[in-house]
Order: structure tokens, then sequence, then C-alpha cells
């Protein structure tokens, strides 16, 4: 009897999990013994939202540190991060176009997480560069392509979820194309709820629970995916909120 396959998903997640929770175990005693637990710096400066307070964003740059030093310490090259990032994400969006969603929302997850850790990894190791830098932010545009073309095949026979995704793409571009834009002309803009590891925690985490939460709907719900559709079009709707909210914001502030 073949294994199903979201049960495969949660093999893979388990390692990870078990990783995460001892270090988030780790992480409190530290706090309740009044020892000082590193901060995160860069993670300080980035907005506050609705799905990844700062609490959580400092307990996972925590979670990451052993995993920083040992790449560190063995010379990885930032760039082959980034590039595997890529590769993930691509292996991502074939898994979910084939319908093995929870499988393809814990690859994105992984690969997401090796976003996180090459420009940190380049900036400590004396190798960031501005090459990097722009590979890093290209390759995170490919990667949300990948992701929602992922998800247009899978839904393929659905108009909407069609429109759902090439908007969410639209939006995700204009998201990082407003910032880039705002940087270029001096002005550092980072507002909206919907940022990319926002985007992607909410994308992956609805790959994952689908297959587990579906069976619980009514029968008319079950078979269609109905969990991770409903998490894209509201990635997208809040998505496009953003997209547009950051236009708006530049605008006004540019204009002062």
């Amino acid at each position: 009897m073949p294994i199903p396959e979201h049960f495969l998903a949660l093999l893979l997640l388990a390692p990870f999990a078990l990783y995460f929770i001892v270090r988030l175990t780790q992480y409190f005693l530290r706090k309740a013994l009044g020892k000082d637990v590193p901060v995160d710096k860069e993670m300080i400066k980035k907005e506050q939202s609705f799905l990844l307070g700062r609490t959580l964003r400092q307990i996972f740059a925590f979670s990451a540190i052993p995993i920083h030093r040992f790449l560190q310490n063995r010379g990885v090259n930032p760039d082959l991060l980034t590039l595997a990032n890529l590769v993930f994400s691509i292996l991502a969006a074939v898994l979910i176009g084939i319908k093995f969603v929870s499988l393809g929302g814990v690859v994105a997850l992984l690969g997401s997480s090796l976003d996180y850790l090459d420009g940190r990894l380049a900036r400590d190791s004396g190798r960031a560069t501005l090459a990097g830098d722009f590979l890093d932010s290209t390759i995170d545009r490919y990667a949300d392509i990948a992701l929602l073309s992922g998800v247009a095949l899978l839904f393929r026979d659905s108009v909407l979820m069609l429109i759902v995704c090439l908007l969410g793409i639209g939006s995700t571009a204009v998201i990082s194309y407003t910032r880039a834009k705002a940087e270029s002309l001096g002005y550092d803009l980072r507002v909206g709820l919907m940022q990319r590891p926002e985007r992607i925690v909410l994308f992956c985490t609805g790959a994952i629970l689908t297959p587990i939460i579906d069976p619980l709907l009514p029968s008319s719900m079950q078979g269609v995916y109905a969990v991770f559709a409903g998490t894209v079009l509201f990635l997208t709707i809040l998505t496009t909120i953003t997209a547009v909210h950051r236009t708006l914001a530049g605008y006004v502030a540019l204009r002062r």
C-alpha cells in the first residue's frame, strides 16, 4: 500500500520541526534564566506584520545560528544557497503542479530558509557583493513566479484560480519593484502587510495542511485542495492590497 503524499511531507518536515522545537525551548529557557539572547539587528529593522511579529522573527534567527555557523565554517559560497533556493522553488512548483501539494509546500519552505541564510552568510564571511545582492533579489522573483505557476498548473481547469495566480504574480512583482525604485530615489519603502517572508509562510502552511484539513470539510469541498485554494486566494488579496498600499505610500513620501 503506497504511503499517502502528506505523510511523506510530514516525514520530511519532522526533523526540521524537531530541531526548531529544541531551539525554541533553548530560547525561552535563556530568557527565563535572564541570560543574554543574540539579537538579529536586521530583523529589528523590518516592519512588523500581522503574521510574523518581531519575537517570532528573532526566534527564527536564533534557531538558524548553528546552521549559519556550520555553513560559514565550511566556506560555503552564499551564491550557491541563492541558486539552491531557486532549484527548491522550481521543484516545489512541479510537485504542486502534479498534485503533490503538501510535499511541495515542505520543499518550498526549506528553500525559503536558504534565502534567509544566504545574505547573512555573505556579510559575516566577508563575501557580500553587489552582484550577490542583485542575484539574490532576482532569484527571489523567479522563485515567486515558479511557485504561483505551480499553483496555476494545479488549478488549470479553473479560470478563477488562473486569474488569482496571474494577479498574485503581478502583485509580488509590483511589491519588489516599488521598493527597489524607491531605494534608487533615496527612500526606504518597506510598508505593507505581505512582504516576502509572510507570503512564503502563508503559502507553505496552506499547502502542507490542505490534505490534512480537506477531509474534514463538507464532501462538496473535498478533492479540490480547498484549503490551499483558499490560502492562495487570501494571499493574493493581501498581496494586491500591499502592492497598492506600497505604491501610494511611495508616491506620497516622495512628493514630500
